[in-house]
């Protein structure tokens, strides 16, 4: 068990002000078996028209507006997260959905080849030394993890947030996204239901994004980024069924603004 620090700060800045400006905001850790938040601390430059609710993956979300003019747009959150890597989490609502293919993950014929050749190499590829129907579920998440990790190369600014697995894979670089909605897609057409999880990591600063995969009756965490089994250094805010159901903050305005954003993340160990 280990006990994290956390700060997450964001701010927009706009050329020009802006106006009637809707937005939504995921930036609460969730609490579950596997982590809790011992303390909470909120700090929003975001007005005073805005309310607090759940959306469908039971994600707390933040739903406002703003509509007199504003040039400045930031929020931040800070506090305490308890991690126990021993507990998992358990909740089997909404399997069959997040089984199903999403708008980012749809089964196309590369996503289809990667897959069949990765599960005929697995004999010779993995450290199993099983052919892959012989694995176990668990097995199987982290060998298919482990080929998406060596089918991208790790490089910003190449995709973007409508970037799907499949143009992902097929330009073979990418981000924490990319490599996510791969292995989501891998495991969708195996039937094993896995969903997309945004948080933070240790040593990270910025968000991260990772899989969790319905595994013997709890979910799994899995970060095909970094080629590992999710430890106590992670902190999940939301999940879905890709990144666009847990996009940390979203919205529209009018107004013919550029905008520039600073994103600061720090996440420490404290002492037991």
């Amino acid at each position: 068990m280990k006990k994290l620090r956390f700060l997450y700060q964001t701010w927009y800045t706009f050329d020009i002000p802006i106006y009637d400006h809707s937005y939504t905001l995921k930036i609460f850790p969730r609490e579950n078996e596997r982590q809790y938040i011992e303390s909470l601390v909120e700090t929003m430059s975001y007005g005073s028209s805005h309310s607090y609710s759940f959306d469908a993956f039971g994600n707390k979300t933040v739903y406002g507006y703003m509509g007199e003019p504003h040039d400045q747009f930031g929020f931040e959150i800070s506090g305490i997260a308890v991690v126990d890597g021993e507990k998992k989490e358990r909740d089997s609502r909404l399997l069959s959905l997040f089984r199903s293919p999403s708008s980012m993950t749809q089964p196309a014929p590369v996503l289809r080849e990667a897959l069949k050749a990765a599960c005929d190499n697995c004999l010779e590829k993995s450290c199993y030394k099983k052919s892959f129907d012989k694995l176990t579920t668990v097995e199987k998440v982290m060998y298919l993890s482990d080929c998406c990790h060596e089918s991208l190369t790790y490089t910003p600014e190449v995709t973007d947030i409508f970037t799907s697995a499949a143009e992902a894979l097929t330009l073979g670089r990418g981000v924490c996204q990319d490599y996510a909605h791969i292995l989501l897609a891998f495991l969708r057409l195996l039937h094993i239901p896995a969903r997309y999880v945004v948080g933070f990591m240790s040593g990270e600063g910025y968000t991260h994004a990772w899989v969790e995969a319905w595994c013997d009756g709890c979910w799994q965490g899995v970060d095909p980024t970094n080629a590992k089994l999710i430890d106590e250094g992670y902190i999940k805010l939301s999940h879905g069924r890709d990144y666009n159901d847990t996009v940390v903050c979203k919205g529209h305005f009018y107004g013919q603004a550029k905008q520039s954003q600073k994103i600061r993340v720090q996440v420490e160990e404290l002492p037991g």
